[in-house]
């Protein structure tokens, strides 16, 4: 969205939509995890950070971050151990590609520990780009 000069706001459709880049505000990929019940806070800058009742999945939307990671979402084996695998989506991201990730994860979070630090045995397996190679005999050299 754009601001006019007297802070009326316009709405723009852009198509193809990844043109289009991120909604700059992470509300639509961040209500799935609220819905599952996840914790919300902020800092004094404006980062948002979504965190499991637990404490091992953690998303983290960084419009003011120090990189250009707009998005960080970690998943722990324990709340102080390293993180098992990172995902960052950059600004220009569309929200909807994060929104789907959230969701996923949302689901993967509701099936227990095994799904989300085991991805191949969850609903985040889809959105893994990794994996229709990886069943199509490739691998990494």
């Amino acid at each position: 969205m754009l601001s006019s000069s007297n802070d009326d706001f316009r709405e723009y459709h852009i198509t193809p939509r990844y043109l289009a880049g991120s909604t700059y505000t992470g509300d639509p990929a961040i209500r799935p995890l609220l819905d599952a019940g996840w914790h919300l806070s902020q800092d004094e800058l404006s980062n948002t950070y979504i965190t499991a009742p637990e404490q091992t999945l953690r998303v983290g939307y960084l419009p003011e971050g120090e990189n250009d990671a707009l998005w960080k979402i970690t998943a722990y084996s324990d709340p102080f151990a390293l993180p098992e695998w990172l995902v960052t989506f950059q600004e220009e991201t569309p929200t909807e590609i994060v929104q789907e990730f959230t969701t996923a994860l949302a689901a993967a979070y509701k099936e227990g520990p095994n799904s989300y630090l085991n991805h191949a045995n969850s609903s985040l397996a889809e959105l893994d780009v990794g994996t229709p190679l990886a069943a199509a005999g490739w691998s990494h050299t």
